[in-house]
């Protein structure tokens, strides 16, 4: 539509295209867009490489992931909190903890400072790991750090965790009536 107006897409365009697609679940043309971005020379951002990123590990490729990571750095995009984010939370679903606090290290080594988001990825993924004495853990540290931010914290949890209670009533409840 814009190419038919006679509009050009730019960043803006581009990146809304992308975090679309890939919200749509469609990486792979999210993805296409990004290398069409690339090869008209508009420069992706933060926004574009984190929803990328996220749309990778949804998509179950955290290669790629790791891929479009190191081409952000190598063409001098500095990774903000929401990308860091996208990068934990992806490690997190797939159960790679000691990953995922590694890279929450390196984020804090380099002055950006974890947001709530990415410590409830963080403790939402030592729940799913079986380890609660670590989630509780990264609860009470950011309670400490950041007294305003446990209770949206701590919300996030109990959403997650109603949910998850949700889909195991929900499977019971199948069984049962299947067995029937």
């Amino acid at each position: 539509m814009l190419l038919r107006d006679g509009l050009a897409p730019n960043e803006v365009t581009f990146g809304a295209l992308v975090d679309g697609l890939v919200k749509l679940g469609r990486t792979v043309d999210a993805r296409r867009i990004f290398d069409l971005m690339r090869e008209r020379g508009f420069r992706a951002n933060e926004f574009v490489y984190s929803a990328l990123i996220a749309g990778s590990f949804q998509s179950n490729d955290p290669e790629a992931a790791f891929i479009l990571w190191e081409t952000m750095i190598r063409d001098g995009v500095k990774p903000n909190e929401i990308v860091y984010k996208a990068l934990v939370d992806g490690l997190c679903r797939l159960g790679r903890m000691a990953e995922a606090e590694d890279v929450l290290l390196k984020m804090t080594a380099e002055a950006c400072t974890p947001n709530v988001r990415t410590h409830c990825a963080l403790m939402w993924g030592h729940f799913l790991a079986g380890s609660s004495q670590r989630a509780l853990a990264t609860w009470t540290n950011m309670a400490r750090r950041e007294p305003n931010e446990s209770e949206e914290l701590f919300s996030s949890l109990l959403n997650r965790v109603n949910s998850l209670v949700s889909t195991i009533i929900f499977i019971h409840n199948w069984k049962s009536f299947r067995s029937e």
